[in-house]
């Protein structure tokens, strides 16, 4: 007789016969799949549930982006660069402690190139398709982590977000996702790309799941809210400017709610942040042409020649243009601080991204101008070194809204507070 599988166990086979039901699709949102070594921890785990330890992600699957770092696995940022290098010989932390949690890591999924898009194409791997409609872009650069949980194969997805790769792929997808204060979260055997501005994130199908794994992520216990009175700044001048139509329509409507509901929104005037993208641009480009200018030769013949783009962009960036980009970056964290200290608001409420999802066509077609769009709402976060939730919302259109709720640096708490309370809401 065959001995009955423990409930993380069974999980793990309903995620892998999810997979196979898949087919091709499934390709393209994993890079790589352990079966063995997924069934082999979900074992793991019930052993040590029947023993008689608390997990707090007892028996959840776990997808991880392919930057993250496993002992005996090949971590190559999607690229066909990294194929040769060395497997890893350890555990990026974030792995260790979510195994220590007790979820179980199914597989590594696809992403932009060097995690440097927020389109989500990927030409080396296949690009999947938006939940809703596969011939729309997935976001990026996290797009297998959010389709991962999207199609219901994971319960939580690790992502990393340096312009906005976390909330634009959950805000396209209908997901939650969850962009932390940077150095929150150890980056630890987290494969970079820009060190002043890389975060890791979870992503997930509710918000209590994305909520737990980021405590476990962050090594934090988030407080529970201490008052149900919400003062919430509505931007103007930045991030709510020029939105598509069923955009702004999502917008206006859950503004509503929330006013009917007792919250309290003010606007707030954030007119200067529309003058911080070129230098937020130069600073990533920069870090990344110092990481990957070596092999520039080589990215010319097996690279995403839409990433190679955004890399060479720094070779026509003075010394003195990326030090001022740098001290507009300082002074950009601080006056942002206390924008929102001086309106007297907890977090500001915005669109996660600011245009209708565009299809993959058009995303090739069109590359530079649509992935500045897609990331323009939520680079500028990343720039002011900001903590940052996109929640899905109802929309008058046939996607998903996704509103933005965006807090100062080092403000985690507060954020998961505020999102705490918005969360029934906002349905």
């Amino acid at each position: 007789m065959t001995k009955a599988q423990g409930p993380s166990r069974q999980r793990v086979e309903a995620a892998l016969q999810q997979i196979s039901d898949l087919g091709v699709e499934s390709t393209r949102i994993f890079i790589t799949i352990d079966r063995e070594r997924a069934k082999r921890d979900a074992d793991a785990v019930d052993k040590r549930l029947a023993a008689g330890e608390r997990l707090p992600l007892a028996g959840l699957v776990c997808s991880i982006k392919d930057l993250v770092d496993r002992r005996g696995e090949r971590t190559t940022a999607g690229s066909r660069l990294l194929e040769r290098r060395e497997v890893a010989a350890t555990d990026a932390e974030i792995l260790s402690r979510l195994e220590a949690a007790g979820a179980v890591i199914l597989g590594r999924t696809n992403l932009s190139e060097f995690a440097y898009s927020g389109v989500g194409l990927n030409p080396h791997h296949g690009t999947p398709g938006c939940i809703f409609d596969k011939t729309l872009v997935p976001g990026g650069s996290s797009s297998g982590a959010a389709l991962s949980v999207a199609h219901g194969i994971c319960d939580i997805a690790i992502g990393t977000d340096t312009g906005g790769s976390v909330r634009v792929p959950a805000a396209v997808n209908g997901i939650h996702g969850i962009k932390p204060t940077t150095g929150l979260v150890p980056t630890t055997g987290v494969h970079p790309l820009s060190s002043l501005m890389d975060s890791v994130g979870p992503l997930s199908n509710d918000w209590a799941t994305t909520r737990l794994a980021f405590e476990v992520l962050s090594g934090t216990a988030f407080d529970a809210p201490a008052s149900s009175s919400l003062v919430l700044g509505v931007p103007q001048g930045a991030f709510t400017g020029d939105l598509d139509n069923a955009i702004a329509d999502a917008f206006d409507n859950n503004l509503n709610v929330l006013r009917k509901a007792g919250v309290e929104l003010v606007d707030i005037d954030l007119e200067w942040m529309t003058g911080v993208a070129v230098a937020n641009r130069t600073l990533v480009s920069c870090e990344a042409h110092e990481q990957y200018g070596p092999d520039l030769k080589e990215l010319a013949k097996v690279g995403d020649p839409h990433i190679l783009e955004r890399i060479r962009f720094a070779e026509d960036v003075a010394p003195a243009a990326r030090a001022a980009a740098h001290t507009l970056r300082v002074e950009s964290v601080s006056r942002f601080t206390g924008a929102l200290e001086s309106a007297g608001v907890s977090a500001i409420l915005s669109p996660t991204v600011p245009i209708d999802t565009p299809s993959k066509d058009d995303a090739k077609a069109d590359f530079g101008r649509l992935n500045a769009a897609l990331l323009r709402n939520t680079s500028l976060i990343n720039f002011v070194d900001g903590c940052s939730v996109s929640l899905p919302t109802a929309s008058t259109g046939a996607v998903p809204g996704a509103m933005m709720v965006s807090a100062a640096s080092g403000q985690d708490q507060r954020l998961i507070s505020v999102v705490d309370a918005l969360v029934p809401l906002l349905g």
